[in-house]
């Protein structure tokens, strides 16, 4: 709770919300991102895209690099629909 108010009075009082839109990205669309899972393979999108950054970092580093990959993955396909204004509503 003490986050939540502490968030709250730094986006919405002070008004500093530039930073906050990675997580705005995600948040409207949170539902769909958290049931795309069945129905897309993302470990399989991550892979073709990024393998070779994995790859080209070696071996302790890279499941870190690819983690990073995978979220980056969501995020675009997150933010292509913010940008088509597509949002799953319940």
């Amino acid at each position: 709770m003490i986050l939540m108010a502490l968030f709250y009075y730094i986006i919405d009082i002070l008004g500093h919300k530039k930073w906050a839109f990675f997580f705005k990205v995600i948040g409207m669309n949170s539902i769909l991102i958290y049931m795309s899972g069945g129905f897309i393979n993302w470990q399989y999108t991550t892979s073709a895209l990024f393998k070779w950054l994995g790859q080209l970092v070696g071996e302790p580093y890279n499941a870190v690099v690819m983690v990073f990959c995978y979220l980056a993955v969501q995020w675009a396909f997150l933010y292509v629909l913010y940008q088509k204004k597509v949002f799953l509503r319940v």
